[in-house]
């Protein structure tokens, strides 16, 4: 894989997979948590992203590739999540343990992870996968 986004088109939208979070401005990323800003995770918020990868916490060397994932219909941005490539399950900064697991029992190639732990319930503004007109299924 290398360092260049990644376009697929949906049925009615575009995912976009990025390299970091800077390719995406901090105003519209952060715009999907203006409906429920009191529910809004501070760690989903783009400023806390950022600092992750200025800081050099979340990089190729330590084991987390930034691949953040966009979903725009017509040109807007209606759902994101940070998503984060691992080469391996050391150097995870919450050991999950059961994820790899599941994962090896299915021989997956990628989980989708946060470094502050896996991610459940709201994921950028969206209260259902549903809502962003998807599903997601745990196998």
């Amino acid at each position: 894989m290398g360092h260049m986004d990644r376009t697929q088109p949906p049925a009615d939208g575009e995912v976009r997979i990025l390299t970091g979070i800077s390719q995406v401005p901090a105003t519209e990323w952060d715009a999907l948590f203006a409906h429920e800003p009191e529910l809004a995770s501070p760690f989903l918020r783009h400023a806390f992203l950022s600092a992750l990868e200025e800081s050099g916490s979340v990089t190729a060397s330590t084991g987390w590739t930034p691949r953040h994932l966009l979903l725009r219909r017509d040109g807007r941005l209606v759902a994101a999540a940070p998503a984060y490539l691992k080469e391996g399950s050391e150097g995870d900064f919450s050991r999950d343990w059961a994820w790899a697991s599941a994962a090896a029992d299915r021989d997956a190639d990628a989980d989708v992870e946060c470094p502050s732990g896996s991610a459940r319930g709201r994921a950028c503004g969206k209260s259902t996968p549903q809502a962003c007109g998807g599903e997601v299924s745990p196998t």
